[in-house]
């Protein structure tokens, strides 16, 4: 058997960051994946009815009205990618490569910001919520994701690690 150089959080656990199937039960780890819904979610909600009442709120430029049709199609994705968080945050393991897009997406998010940021286009009151999220959410995403151990020679997730 190779042994990992990587270190555990406990003994327990799969080498590093990363959890075993029987470790998802960890309730801070799924209240994670909750929390990373409910704020899919509240995005979500908040672009599809209060578009304009949204971007005020967040101090930016009130777009002309045509600019609601995008604006709904960023709700749909925000909230399907809620909705899918919070089903998954009861069995993440099979779901390995949609918690890693997460932090990707986050990681895409945190680089506009701080591009836009260091333009002068955006100021830090306006990005700091949305930064500070974009880097909580993609370090739990990658560090705290779900080993990939399948289970059987037919399981969803064989051959699909990455």
């Amino acid at each position: 058997m190779r042994r990992s150089s990587t270190v555990s959080i406990r003994p327990d656990m799969a080498p590093g960051l990363i959890f075993r199937e029987s470790d998802m039960s960890l309730t801070w780890y799924k209240t994670g994946l909750r929390l990373i819904a409910v704020i899919q979610c509240t995005l979500g909600i908040g672009y599809l009815l209060f578009p304009m009442q949204l971007l005020a709120a967040m101090q930016q430029n009130l777009p002309p009205a045509d600019m609601q049709w995008p604006l709904g199609m960023l709700a749909a994705r925000f909230l399907a990618y809620g909705v899918g968080f919070w089903i998954i945050s009861n069995q993440p393991a099979p779901h390995r490569l949609w918690i890693q897009l997460m932090g990707m997406i986050q990681l895409i998010d945190l680089g506009v910001e701080l591009m836009l940021l260091l333009t002068g286009t955006l100021q830090l009151s306006q990005v700091g919520v949305a930064m500070f999220n974009a880097v909580w959410i993609s370090l739990f995403c990658w560090l705290a994701r779900p080993a990939h151990v399948p289970s059987g020679r037919n399981h969803p997730a064989q051959g699909a690690s990455v």
